[in-house]
């Protein structure tokens, strides 16, 4: 798998952060507040807890019963300025509703997504 270096001291190759959220998720928290309507407003969606990147590829490799190999990239200058080294969504205003919904964690997402969509036989059942 290839990662973006880091070009900023505080973070290490592939520890950039991201706060990653299985759709599966998305869908059931969406789900659920089309049948609550005493539910209003716009909410960040996310687990609340970003990780990283080299995190993220881990799971992938381990999902695919792999050796993990990473290399790493210098990032476009174009994109250097720009780039989001840390985003996690601010889950207050979510959790204030106490619903109890709990998300699914990154490894067992991407498990999942890997083994039963990308690595299925059929991967459109």
């Amino acid at each position: 798998m290839t990662l973006f270096k880091s070009h900023r001291p505080e973070y290490a190759d592939g520890e950039q952060k991201r706060d990653f959220v299985y759709i599966k998720d998305v869908v059931d928290v969406m789900f659920l507040f089309s049948r609550r309507k005493d539910i209003r407003g716009i909410f960040n969606l996310g687990t609340g807890e970003a990780h990283t990147w080299n995190r993220l590829a881990k799971a992938i490799f381990s999902a695919m019963n792999r050796k993990c190999t990473i290399d790493y990239i210098d990032m476009p200058d174009d994109i250097r300025p720009k780039y989001q080294y840390f985003t996690q969504a601010d889950m207050t205003k979510f959790k204030r509703l106490q619903l109890g919904f709990e998300f699914t964690s990154l490894e067992k997402s991407v498990n999942d997504y890997v083994q039963n969509y990308l690595m299925a036989e059929n991967k459109y059942i």
